[in-house]
């Protein structure tokens, strides 16, 4: 007697009707006898995409067997490289080429500075046959200025810090704002030893001082350069809120003074 053949999970009893491949298919996998036939997903049975042409494109690798399951890997994303700042060879950034800027910074600033050393020096410690803090005292009260004794030593201190911090180029903002301030003064008490506005020195006008003070307003906005104790500050090379804010500050100062300690209209 015959007896029937226990059926494997894996495989259709024989006999039982049901062939090969459809046994497969219900499995979800692709049956191992069938070469053009493709599924409603596109994907033929030995594993490869078809397109309608009859061409495939290789879709995945099939089971080696029909008990193993192959799952379907998902594409794979390719990042774009990303785009770096050149380097040298110790990994710092490379700085962008900036011509002689630098150096026509460091010309300016130190330049300024050394101006305002040597007039805060003739006034405060009467170097260069200055007048000394007694001889500026009485320059600020014959303009018109009050508290002439205590704005003698401020104006001869901020004058000589300021040019002293220009010439190292260091917290050149305020430095810059300082030397702002002092020189727009400057500029007015000028005017008041000749009343009425004039330009060439020759005949007693300003040109000096409106000189200093625009020296003073470039020098905070354009920075100290690279050529200073500031060189590693961002206002060094690239400077923008640092540059508003000493302008504003060095202009206001100026003006201050000048309308609460002395009041008298400029130019006319």
């Amino acid at each position: 007697m015959t007896e029937n053949p226990t059926p494997q999970p894996d495989r259709p009893a024989e006999g039982s009707g049901q062939d090969a491949t459809t046994a497969f298919a219900a499995q979800g996998q692709p049956s191992p006898h069938s070469s053009g036939g493709v599924r409603g997903d596109g994907v033929r049975g030995d594993g490869v995409r078809g397109d309608g042409d009859g061409d495939g494109v290789p879709y995945y690798q099939a089971p080696t067997h029909p008990g193993q399951r192959q799952d379907v890997a998902a594409p794979r994303t390719v990042s774009p490289p990303l785009v770096s700042e050149p380097s040298d060879d110790e990994g710092h950034v490379a700085r962008a080429p900036r011509g002689t800027t630098d150096l026509g910074l460091l010309l300016l600033r130190v330049g300024l500075g050394v101006i305002l050393l040597a007039h805060g020096s003739q006034n405060l410690f009467a170097l260069f046959h200055g007048p000394g803090i007694n001889g500026f005292e009485d320059l600020l009260t014959r303009a018109g200025y009050a508290h002439a004794h205590l704005l003698a030593y401020l104006g001869s201190i901020a004058e000589v810090g300021a040019g002293a911090f220009l010439v190292l180029g260091l917290l050149t903002p305020l430095a810059g704002a300082a030397a702002l301030g002092t020189t727009i003064n400057a500029w007015f008490v000028a005017d008041q030893a000749a009343p009425g506005f004039r330009f060439f020195v020759s005949a007693q006008g300003q040109e000096l001082e409106m000189l200093l003070v625009l020296l003073a307003a470039v020098v905070v906005l354009l920075g100290p350069g690279r050529f200073s104790l500031d060189r590693r500050r961002g206002w060094a090379t690239r400077p923008l809120l640092s540059s508003w804010l000493g302008l504003v500050l060095g202009v206001a100062a100026g003006l201050l003074v000048w309308f609460l300690l002395n009041g008298a209209t400029p130019f006319a």
